[in-house]
């Protein structure tokens, strides 16, 4: 049985991947017809751009929404960032295709460029970077008020004076885990796999920091909150990182009010449009996890009932666009 369910894992994710690539290589047809017809894109709040990885979900869920809602929209290869594709004071420009687009044509941008890569275009990532906090007039999320979740411990001292809780945590490295019910993961904005610290070996040595949290145990339940509205989907699952449990059950969660409330005073006090906040509730009571800044909200919307994240999002930079 666990074989079966890891193969329908492989197959669901290569069909992602295609579908991931038909969009871009959509976009990028798309983008060249427009191109080919005007060399020089200034005309004000022409085109919304997506910009981050090929293969990123995210983007590819929210372009293939776009593009149903007729939104015009460009998708920008991070990689190609120094290469072929400049960000100038003007606007962008692709060196391969010759094309140009002012940043005033840019009527909003999905930014998805989450890590820096390192080498000798690592300056071009941090102009396009500083354009898209300074110059761009909407930008979901801005690369500035995404830097909290880049020290989750950092950013959980930062969620007091709400009515969450916050679970028992402390970072570490190179030394014994704590005794006792507690978990581990990655210390930074980069993903791991949640795991009981009853896991690790006896006698490991860790290379760099791990933050350990207490064990709490209850109801998960993650919240997207967009414009001030949230959108809640509760996770039933017994293995401790629901994301790679196969049969953990997903169903639309209606939050209390002063848990909505509080869910949108933390999104707008850590500067974001969007955020993806992950809770669990004991019965008694409400504890934060972390604020995710650039949350994979593709995975959950894709388990839901409805679309209406993803629509409230092609709704909003359809209004952005001038047409």
């Amino acid at each position: 049985m666990r074989c079966s369910v890891s193969f329908r894992a492989l197959i669901d994710f290569k069909w992602l991947c295609f579908e991931i690539i038909l969009i871009k290589v959509y976009c990028i047809l798309n983008m060249n017809q427009l191109l080919s017809e005007n060399l020089h894109i200034t005309q004000p709040n022409a085109v919304v751009v997506l910009i981050g990885m090929l293969e990123d979900s995210v983007l590819g869920y929210l372009a293939t929404h776009l593009m149903a809602s007729d939104v015009p929209v460009l998708w920008f290869d991070q990689r190609e960032l120094g290469s072929s594709l400049m960000c100038h004071p003007e606007g962008w420009r692709h060196k391969q295709f010759d094309w140009f687009i002012a940043h005033e044509s840019i009527a909003a941008v999905y930014n998805r460029c989450l890590d820096l890569m390192q080498g000798p275009y690592e300056w071009a990532q941090r102009m396009a970077l500083y354009y898209l906090d300074q110059r761009v007039t909407t930008v979901i999320n801005r690369p500035a008020s995404g830097l909290s979740n880049y020290s989750k411990l950092k950013q959980l001292s930062q969620l007091s004076g709400t009515i969450f809780q916050r679970p028992m945590s402390q970072l570490s490295v190179g030394v014994e885990p704590p005794l006792g019910d507690w978990i581990f993961k990655s210390a930074s904005a980069i993903r791991s796999i949640v795991h009981l610290t009853q896991l690790i070996q006896p006698n490991h040595q860790g290379a760099e920091p791990v933050l350990y949290q207490r064990r709490i145990e209850g109801l998960q339940v993650r919240v997207h909150v967009f414009q001030s509205k949230c959108y809640a989907m509760a996770i039933k699952s017994s293995s401790i990182d629901y994301r790679y449990d196969h049969t953990a059950h997903f169903k639309d969660y209606q939050l209390p009010t002063t848990v909505e409330l509080a869910c949108c005073e933390l999104t707008q006090r850590l500067g974001l449009m969007l955020s993806g906040i992950d809770l669990i509730y004991t019965s008694k009571e409400w504890f934060i996890l972390e604020v995710n800044t650039a949350p994979g909200f593709d995975f959950f919307e894709r388990r839901s009932e409805d679309r209406a994240l993803s629509d409230a999002i092609c709704h909003y930079f359809k209004g952005c666009v001038v047409g």
